[in-house]
């Protein structure tokens, strides 16, 4: 999965090492900076942006990456949390996990919303 997955945004392989980024009904944020309703082209070869004015070079520095990275690390998606739990009812060492995740169906399927997020507990002892 990668940052653009994540984040909801449509991609759509043109070839000749070009990707059509659109948005999408599913994204974190309606409107994501950089990002324009009807889309944009990017490439992560430096040839070919030189050589194509309406493909954007795509870098670690680029505003959609930065904006991407920024979103997904000041919100839940991804977050994890730890703390220490005091209780004698449990033996030590026992570590308590809970996971709060959405599954999703593929581009393809029937499915045309997000299923909802399921809480799960995991314990295990450690």
């Amino acid at each position: 999965m990668n940052l653009f997955d994540i984040i909801g945004i449509n991609q759509d392989d043109r070839g000749d090492n070009m990707i059509v980024l659109t948005p999408s009904d599913h994204m974190l944020v309606p409107d994501f900076p950089g990002l324009s309703e009807d889309g944009i082209t990017i490439t992560f070869d430096r040839e070919v942006a030189l050589a194509r004015e309406d493909a954007q070079f795509i870098t670690w520095e680029h505003p959609l990456i930065r904006n991407g990275l920024d979103l997904i690390l000041s919100g839940d998606t991804g977050s994890s949390t730890i703390s220490l739990l005091k209780n004698k009812a449990l033996p030590v060492g026992t570590l308590l996990v809970e996971l709060i995740y959405v599954v999703e169906a593929r581009l393809r399927s029937s499915c045309s919303s997000p299923l909802p997020a399921t809480d799960a507990g995991t314990y295990a002892a450690g």
